[in-house]
Parts: C-alpha cells; sequence; structure tokens
C-alpha cells in the first residue's frame, strides 16, 4: 500500500484498498439486490458489475465456476442491480449474456474444479500468511 500511495497518491491508494474489500462473491448480488445497495457502495458495485462482463464474456462463469453454477440467477441479478444504479446500458450488456449461459452442459467436461478466482497479496506480510497457509493444506495457491 505505501508503495501505492507514493505513487499514485494515498486518494486513489484508499479507493483500491476499499474496492478490494466490496464483497461480490457468490451469491452477493442476489442479496444486494435484497437488501438494496447503499449509496456509499454505489461507486464499488458499479465497477464490479462492469467487471462482470470481463468474467460473463468469454463464459468465465462455467469455466471456472467461482460463483456457483446459478450462472442466469447470477446475470439476471447484475442487469438488476446495473438497472438500480440508473444504468441501462451496463443492464442491456449483462443481461445480453443470459443466452450465452444457457445451455453450457457441453463446457462442464472442460470446467475447472479448483479455480475459485484469486487475490494478489497486496504486501510481503500478506504473501508470507499465504505461504505459510499453503504449506498447512489449506485452500490457497501460490503461483
Amino acid at each position: 500500500r505505501a508503495w501505492m500511495r507514493n505513487h499514485v497518491g494515498k486518494e486513489l491508494e484508499c479507493m483500491v484498498a476499499d474496492y478490494s474489500e466490496f464483497d461480490f462473491g457468490q451469491g452477493r448480488p442476489e442479496s444486494l439486490l435484497r437488501e438494496r445497495v447503499k449509496d456509499a457502495d454505489r461507486a464499488w458495485l458499479l465497477i464490479a458489475l462492469s467487471h462482470e462482463i470481463d468474467d460473463m464474456s468469454d463464459l468465465g462463469l462455467a469455466f471456472a465456476p467461482k460463483y456457483g453454477t446459478d450462472f442466469l440467477g447470477r446475470i439476471q441479478a447484475c442487469a438488476a442491480l446495473a438497472n438500480q444504479l440508473g444504468e441501462p446500458a451496463l443492464e442491456a450488456a449483462i443481461a445480453s449474456f443470459q443466452v450465452q449461459y444457457r445451455d453450457v452442459a457441453w463446457v462442464n467436461p472442460l470446467a475447472s474444479t479448483s479455480l475459485r478466482g484469486f487475490r494478489m497479496a497486496p504486501n510481503v506480510k500478506k504473501y508470507l500468511r499465504l505461504r505459510r497457509d499453503f504449506r498447512r493444506g489449506e485452500a490457497v495457491r501460490i503461483a
């Protein structure tokens, strides 16, 4: 964090740190839809929804099901959240992936059973903790 703060400034570094803590994992879009989005989370949600397009565009949700197997439920929830944010173009872009994900059974033999996404260690201390957890056999992958 110190390196980033020195290179991009404190405000941007804080934004990156805050976004990295924003939970958008399995089931989270659906729960955000039920809870209604807090004003403080609207910017993070917009970034997360935009990033979902990357995960969806190459059938990534099916090939590496880090968010579970209810692809259509996640897509519908994300589209509805984009609508709540007043982003109709983003809503339409996300909703368009419903067609692509209706029949993904052919992906099953190719899909990863272990990939759950990744997180880069923000500093040496965190990296060393991840190495320790890996050695203990916990679900950590060090590349």
